[in-house]
């Protein structure tokens, strides 16, 4: 399953400040805040992503600990960064004759959820494909449900959303694709006035699970996604629109989507217990979601609408973007309903789902 940003697979925009001064082999380090703080190191350029990060909670230090036994495979002269998604402070010591308090401002925060329905996608404009094969449908993407596709005549190949006037969106979803088992790249752009500019680079696509591409917030009224490489894919879903961003990340208990697999079998036997065969009958994923320390006046501004929008159509969420790739194209059975946790202000709120398998 795969979530994409601007910069790449699986590399989200974050604000990362270097701690050191000079390459170093050891540090001393401390977070004298309460807001946990993501650690890196590199040989030197600034990092691209989360992934291979350590995350340090409030109260955390390290003494006099040797970085290449934190970070193996990096360069013996390492440089350190951090990131946090809320304002903390971290301060560091280390040769030669640095000591200092660094501070790390916020910046838009990648562990948490991220969730695409349809009353925050894109609807009511027009469909416009390069080419279209015999016995599918330009304009098939536009529905939510994913028995009709549209499959371009050949590569490279277009398919635009026009939305009919301006809108601000910072994703683009896609699921029941093939483009993982077509060998395709894909890339997302927008119409600019007078050229298409692109939200994303050229992507190889590893398999057929459903995409989420996270871009900074852009209002246009053209959109499209370009396909190259392979053979013809199938599309079933293709939405743009602007993501709700849960206000507090997942922690502990969750069971990612891509890993909770739901199949269904039916087994044959000989009267003497010899195993005759196996049939699979479906196939399909399952997990739930939940949140607490919520406040109320956030539930009550932003779940009305999540509520209403899955009572009626699937949706696209991306439990930890910035950390793991796994995105599920859902439905839930029960309409969502947060409850007071007992804390002042606080609530909490679980969403069950059945997501859609893709192999």
């Amino acid at each position: 399953m795969s979530v994409i940003f601007e910069s790449g697979l699986n590399a989200a925009p974050v604000n990362w400040v270097e701690l050191t001064d000079a390459d170093i082999t050891s540090a001393t380090f401390q977070n004298t805040g309460y807001a946990p703080f993501f650690l890196q190191a590199t040989a030197g350029a600034k990092p691209t992503s989360l992934l291979g990060s350590i995350e340090y909670p409030g109260a955390a230090k390290e003494t006099n600990v040797d970085v290449a036994a934190l970070f193996p495979g990096v360069a013996s002269a390492d440089r350190l960064w951090a990131y946090s998604a809320k304002e903390t402070t971290v301060m560091i010591s280390h040769e030669p004759s640095t000591n200092k308090t660094v501070t790390l401002t916020p910046s838009e925060d990648f562990t948490h959820a991220r969730i695409a329905h349809s009353i925050n996608w894109l609807s009511g404009g027009t469909a416009t494909a390069s080419s279209t094969a015999s016995a599918f449908f330009a304009d098939a993407p536009l529905n939510s449900l994913t028995y009709e596709r549209w499959e371009p005549n050949a590569l490279a190949a277009t398919w635009e959303y026009d939305h009919g006037s301006t809108a601000e969106c910072d994703y683009c979803c896609i699921a029941a694709h093939t483009m993982g088992t077509n060998g395709n790249s894909l890339q997302v752009q927008y119409w600019d006035g007078s050229a298409w500019a692109d939200l994303s680079s050229v992507e190889a696509i590893p398999d057929d699970s459903p995409i989420m591409v996270i871009f900074e917030a852009q209002t246009r009224q053209r959109w499209r996604v370009s396909i190259t490489g392979g053979t013809a894919p199938e599309i079933g879903v293709i939405k743009f629109g602007k993501a709700l961003q849960m206000q507090r990340a997942i922690y502990g208990g969750h069971a990612p989507i891509d890993l909770a697999r739901q199949t269904v079998l039916r087994s044959n036997f000989s009267e003497t217990g010899e195993f005759l065969g196996r049939s699979k009958q479906r196939g399909y994923l399952a997990t739930s979601f939940a949140w607490s320390n919520l406040t109320a006046g956030w539930i009550r501004t932003n779940w009305p609408d999540m509520q209403r929008a899955v009572e009626s159509e699937p949706f696209f969420i991306a439990w930890r973007p910035a950390t793991y790739g796994a995105v599920g194209y859902c439905q839930t059975d029960e309409v969502p309903i947060p409850s007071n946790s007992g804390q002042s202000d606080f609530m909490s709120v679980r969403l069950s789902v059945r997501g859609r398998g893709y192999d």
